[in-house]
């Protein structure tokens, strides 16, 4: 399985979606025929939005070479909530408060990353960031299930501390395993 296999989920989702919506018809012309007609343009609508997003989001989150800051903004702005957390990564020094908002964003969306961002502000302003760590953790788990290496490796890095639960080391063994499975070096033991 690939760092991008939820991508590839998308694509299956947006196969079947098309499927389902096209088995309704029952051929020829129907009084109902504008209704379909609005459904199938709305349905394109909804796959060149998709297709937009994972495009952008792959280029916000390159295997290799740096992060396209327009691609994270384009991906954010079509609800890929990762690409939230990674454009406020990449606008943290030049703007916290907006780097906060997104990942204030990211997190909503259920991005463990976006998360994580936000509990580090969170914490670094003397607040309690516990619950958005447990947060993290949650979406960490779902995304890490999903196929994404990054996520295996942050989950891993959380088990070794007390952020969002408790230390547990054997289970951060078992995720940083998984992510280097999945691909992530940094993760090999």
């Amino acid at each position: 399985m690939t760092a991008h296999s939820g991508f590839a989920r998308l694509g299956i989702f947006l196969v079947l979606a098309t499927v389902v919506a096209c088995s309704s018809d029952k051929g020829g012309p129907t009084n109902n025929e504008s209704a379909h007609e609005k459904k199938a343009k709305a349905l394109a609508r909804g796959y060149k939005n998709a297709n937009a997003m994972v495009e952008n989001a792959k280029l916000c989150e390159p295997e290799e070479g740096i992060p396209s800051i327009e691609a994270c903004e384009r991906a954010c702005n079509l609800n890929h909530s990762n690409s939230c957390a990674n454009w406020a990564a990449l606008l943290e020094g030049q703007d916290p408060a907006r780097a906060l908002s997104l990942y204030q964003r990211a997190c909503k969306g259920g991005s463990g990353i976006g998360c994580e961002g936000q509990a580090f502000h969170v914490e670094h302003s003397g607040k309690d960031a516990s619950a958005i760590y447990r947060n993290a953790r949650r979406y960490h788990r779902i995304h890490c299930s999903q196929g994404y290496a990054r996520s295996c490796h942050q989950l891993a890095t959380m088990f070794e501390t007390t952020k969002g639960g408790k230390a547990l080391p054997e289970t951060a063994k078992s995720f940083r395993k998984q992510a280097c499975v999945l691909g992530r070096k940094a993760s090999c033991l």
